[in-house]
C-alpha cells in the first residue's frame, strides 16, 4: 500500500512541476502609438457573412500589423478599420450594428507582421476610428461628361446585367464610361471596386436598387465603384 502511495505521489509531483515548469502565455497587445486622430475601440465581434466592417478588405499574411490596416483603410478614405485572424484587415465608415464589444481576451492572435501585437481572433476583430474620417468620404457622381448616373443596380455573376466586360488597368467611374462610349455602347457599370461592363439595354432582370454600391474604386478612393452583386451604372445621352 505505501508504495502505492509513493508512487501516487510521485505522480502528482511531476504534474505539478511540469505545469509550474509551462511558459506563461504572453499578453497581446494593441500598438503603442497610432496614427494621428485614431483611436482603439477594442475587441469586437465579426461574422463572416455579416462583417463588422463591410465595405473594402485586404490580407497579408506575413505583414499585417495595426498600423498597416489603418494606412491602408485611412488612404482609402474610410474612419473605421479592423484586424482579425491574424492577417486580414477590413474598413468601413460605419460598425455594423450587429456587431457587439468583446473582451480583449477574445482578440487572441498575434498579427502577422508584428508576434507581439493583437490582430483580432476566429470571430473576432481589433477596431481602430478616425475622427477626421480618414479623408474625403467617397461620393457619385451625378454626371461624367455626357454620361448621368442611373443608379445602382443588381448583378449576378452567372447572368450579368450588363453582358459586355472590360479590362482597365485602373479602375474608376471616368474610365469605365469612357471605355464603353469608345466601344458605341450607351451603358457602362463598375462593380466589385475594379470591374467595368459595358451594354445597350439591362439584361437578365438586372434591377434598380437602393443600396449595396458601397466599394470604393480601384483606381479612386474618392468614388464607389459598385459593391458585391451591385453595379454603378451611368447612361449615355
Amino acid at each position: 500500500m505505501s508504495s502505492r502511495l509513493a508512487s501516487f505521489a510521485t505522480v502528482i509531483l511531476l504534474a505539478t512541476s511540469g505545469a509550474l515548469a509551462s511558459p506563461a502565455r504572453r499578453d497581446l497587445s494593441i500598438p503603442s502609438t497610432l496614427p494621428s486622430s485614431w483611436t482603439s475601440l477594442g475587441c469586437y465581434t465579426d461574422d463572416v457573412s455579416d462583417r463588422t466592417l463591410n465595405i473594402i478588405s485586404m490580407s497579408d499574411a506575413s505583414g499585417m500589423t495595426g498600423d498597416e490596416c489603418i494606412s491602408y483603410c485611412g488612404g482609402k478614405g474610410y474612419s473605421f478599420a479592423g484586424t482579425e485572424y491574424s492577417q486580414q484587415c477590413f474598413c468601413s465608415n460605419s460598425l455594423n450594428t450587429d456587431a457587439s464589444a468583446a473582451d480583449e481576451s477574445s482578440c487572441n492572435m498575434a498579427c502577422s507582421g508584428d508576434a507581439t501585437q493583437a490582430c483580432g481572433g476566429a470571430g473576432f476583430i481589433n477596431v481602430y476610428s478616425t475622427s477626421s474620417g480618414g479623408g474625403s468620404a467617397p461620393s457619385t457622381a451625378q454626371s461624367i461628361g455626357d454620361w448621368s448616373y442611373a443608379g445602382c443596380y443588381s448583378d449576378v455573376v452567372g447572368a450579368r446585367t450588363l453582358l459586355n466586360q472590360v479590362t482597365l488597368d485602373s479602375t474608376t467611374n471616368e474610365g469605365c464610361t469612357a471605355a464603353c462610349q469608345a466601344q458605341g455602347y450607351t451603358l457602362a457599370g463598375t462593380e466589385y471596386a475594379d470591374e467595368c461592363y459595358c451594354g445597350n439595354e439591362f439584361s437578365n432582370g438586372g434591377t434598380s436598387e437602393g443600396s449595396g454600391c458601397n466599394m470604393v474604386c480601384s483606381g479612386s478612393s474618392s468614388e464607389y465603384c459598385g459593391g458585391s452583386n451591385r453595379l454603378t451604372v451611368y447612361s449615355y445621352s
